[in-house]
């Protein structure tokens, strides 16, 4: 009997402790509750960066709220863009050589260091756009702040089923979130593991539980579900926002041989999060907002 007692706690500590578990939303709260000048400094900072909000902008936003993603690449600086992809193919690219697969993602391998994340560094500054803190601002309702950028690669292994983020999931977070994905590499066809998604209106349809798990292909597929998933194709450079949380999603279905490779700049409304983003300058109160919770 106190064996059984003592598995059941750490199932439940187990649990309360994953991604996903409603503790997340008493974490918020508490958050709120104990950092009210926090919040209201972000909430004030969030409407000065949204002054950059043309009518185009705004219009991304609104699609990124009814849909859960939105392309940007008519928002982005293509000098900056043009900066982004020979900063990889020269810097980035070559350690996928040496590069090891997570623990956790087998086919996922991260090509970015600790020393990327300076704000000096083009793979910070990309993420840093006035366009980009805008539709962030925005969409959050409160000045972003930024968690990191990743450089991350997919490829196509010899699998019996599908595992991991290949499954259908949302991402689960303390807060809402604004992730910006740039493909580096060409994702013209389902070989090449294109992000693909169910929207947010089919996405609040799939059937889940208090403790979220992953959903199996056949529940979508045995579904009236099956008919709203979407891909995200596009050649190299293509450029999205997306809201891993609030829809269901899953990715890198690479076929074998195939490779895929992804920047990524995640923004939270904060909750409690590890600072990772090192400014090399001095900042002022407003923009300290971006990188501290």
């Amino acid at each position: 009997m106190l064996y059984k007692t003592q598995r059941a706690f750490r199932d439940l500590k187990r649990k309360l402790g994953a991604p996903g578990s409603p503790v997340r939303h008493l974490r918020r709260a508490a958050y709120r509750a104990l950092h009210p000048g926090r919040v209201r400094e972000r909430a004030d900072y969030g409407r000065k960066l949204t002054a950059a909000l043309t009518p185009e902008l705004a219009k991304t936003v609104q699609e990124l709220r009814d849909t859960g993603t939105a392309n940007f690449n008519a928002h982005l600086d293509p000098a900056m863009l043009q900066e982004l992809d020979a900063h990889y193919q020269t810097q980035i690219a070559p350690r996928a050589a040496e590069a090891a697969g997570l623990k956790s993602h087998r086919f996922f391998f991260e090509l970015t260091r600790d020393e990327d994340n300076a704000t000096d560094n083009i793979l910070v500054r990309f993420a840093l756009q006035e366009k980009v803190l805008a539709a962030a601002a925005a969409y959050l309702g409160t000045a972003p702040f930024f968690q990191r950028t990743k450089v991350l690669e997919s490829r196509g292994i010899e699998q019996d089923k599908w595992e991991a983020s290949q499954l259908w999931h949302r991402d689960y977070a303390d807060s809402r979130a604004v992730w910006l994905w740039v493909y580096l590499t060409d994702v013209l066809s389902v070989e090449n593991g294109p992000y693909t998604y169910l929207p947010v209106k089919a996405s609040a349809r799939v059937k889940n539980s208090l403790f979220p798990r992953r959903i199996m292909d056949d529940e979508i597929d045995g579904s009236d579900l099956k008919g709203e998933v979407r891909q995200i194709t596009g050649p190299r450079l293509t450029a999205f926002l997306v809201d891993s949380t609030s829809i269901y999603h899953m990715g890198s279905r690479l076929a074998p041989g195939h490779t895929r490779c992804i920047y990524m700049a995640s923004f939270v409304d904060p909750v409690y999060h590890q600072i990772v983003v090192q400014p090399k300058e001095p900042l002022d109160a407003d923009r300290r907002l971006l990188f501290q919770p």
